[in-house]
């Protein structure tokens, strides 16, 4: 009998025990890995357009559209790796007939994976390329902008995400009141944070329609939450929010 409950504890029940403590200790040093992983494959609030309003779905980023109404062609703005903050904008703004308006004809609209403007806030050391898309690609390489959100300039919302690993890792540092850039082609937007919420993925989802249709300027950037390694799954979303403070509306 005793043979047999130690042949029972030294072939069964250690080696489960090994097993067990095995599993957690690979699950708690890799868990950060598992966590980042999986906030690369989920990022994005919503996974394709169906959950979007039919106006916000085929209406916004319907450039095609903005082009025929203004009898321009549409062009697909070059994939330069420069800082966007230079002469180029500086051009554009002198040959525009106002002081605070600019032609949509002075406008090179992006298409999907292209290398559009700069994002920067100098308070918390902000600096990333902006990329127009927002697939898994797309935030390897920088901050993505959706593609159901407008450019600059056209009076409605803006919506950015990165990781907050990467390109986003600075917005954990920032406060109400800061300053947000964003350098296009065709000029410098300036939107100041005026609020800053951390959401589950179901709640920003519940509120997409809404940011998306706002009849005002906003800059909306968000993140994976927390930003700090930890045992749980980052199923929250970090939301900065900000108004447009300065730069040239886009007329037809």
């Amino acid at each position: 009998m005793k043979r047999k409950i130690r042949f029972f504890i030294l072939n069964i029940c250690i080696p489960v025990i090994f097993l067990l403590l095995g599993y957690c200790i690979i699950r708690i040093t890799m868990n950060p890995l598992f966590d980042m992983l999986k906030a690369y494959s989920s990022m994005v609030i919503y996974e394709n357009e169906s959950s979007l309003k039919p106006e916000v779905k085929y209406s916004y980023n319907n450039f095609d559209m903005i082009a025929q109404i203004s009898k321009i062609p549409f062009v697909k703005y070059p994939n330069i790796k420069s800082s966007i903050n230079n002469d180029i904008n500086k051009g554009l703004i002198a040959s525009s007939k106002t002081l605070d308006k600019l032609s949509i004809k002075e406008i090179e609209f992006p298409n999907v994976g292209d290398y559009f403007a700069d994002l920067t806030c100098d308070k918390i050391e902000l600096f990333a390329p902006i990329f127009w898309g927002d697939t898994n690609e797309i935030l390897k390489v920088g901050v993505g902008q959706s593609v159901a959100s407008f450019i600059p300039g056209l009076n409605k919302t803006l919506l950015l995400s990165g990781h907050n690993t990467t390109y986003l890792k600075a917005l954990q540092n920032i406060t109400i009141g800061d300053v947000i850039t964003y350098s296009t082609h065709y000029g410098n937007y300036q939107y100041k944070v005026n609020d800053i919420q951390v959401l589950t993925e179901k709640e920003a989802l519940m509120r997409l329609n809404e940011w998306l249709s706002y009849e005002s300027e906003n800059l909306i950037i968000y993140t994976c939450y927390p930003f700090k390694t930890t045992l749980h799954t980052k199923d929250e979303r970090f939301f900065v929010f900000a108004k447009k403070v300065s730069g040239k509306g886009i007329t037809n």
